[in-house]
């Protein structure tokens, strides 16, 4: 019985050490993306960086807002736009935000909190990487910039308008 307990206590050190001198899986788990772009190319040069503003205005023309559901689903364009119900029931959908008949349960409005938020992330992404791009204090960059920062007011705008408050 003693030769059981003094083998136990040797061979768990032995193995704990063993464990310990194992290589860890970081480098594993760190993977390379050939077909991926570093944030250095990207914000290297005027033209990727415009490449990487035409990405934030697609993300602006969203059918969730912009390309669509603000004309047509929220009527956000003026003042003097209206649309009528035929009918005396309410619409099971309840996604008739621009005749005042939405429901909580209407699709739309997440449909445009979330394509609102992703255009928002991808700005937020584009003004902090030309902000910090050797390119920052060119002219050109400064208006790019400035662009994206306007998109993104725009989308928090806009948001606002349709939600109240919203997390900033």
């Amino acid at each position: 019985m003693e030769k059981k307990f003094r083998k136990k206590y040797i061979v768990l050190p032995a193995l704990a050490l063993a464990a310990l001198a194992t290589p860890s899986c970081d480098d594993f788990l760190e993977v390379d993306t050939p077909s991926g772009f570093s944030e250095d190319f990207v914000f290297g040069s005027k033209d990727e960086i415009n490449y990487a503003l035409n990405t934030v205005y697609a993300y602006l023309l969203s059918g969730d807002t912009y390309g669509n559901a603000y004309q047509t689903t929220f009527c956000l364009n003026n003042d003097v736009e209206m649309s009528t119900n035929t009918s005396e029931t309410q619409d099971a959908s309840g996604d008739k935000y621009r005749i005042f008949d939405a429901t909580p349960s209407g699709s739309s409005i997440n449909k445009a909190w979330i394509a609102a938020y992703k255009c928002i992330e991808y700005a937020n992404t584009f003004v902090n990487g030309a902000q910090n791009s050797s390119l920052a204090d060119d002219e050109d960059v400064l208006q790019m910039i400035g662009e994206a920062k306007c998109i993104r007011a725009m989308n928090y705008l806009d948001l606002v308008v349709l939600c109240g408050d919203v997390p900033y």
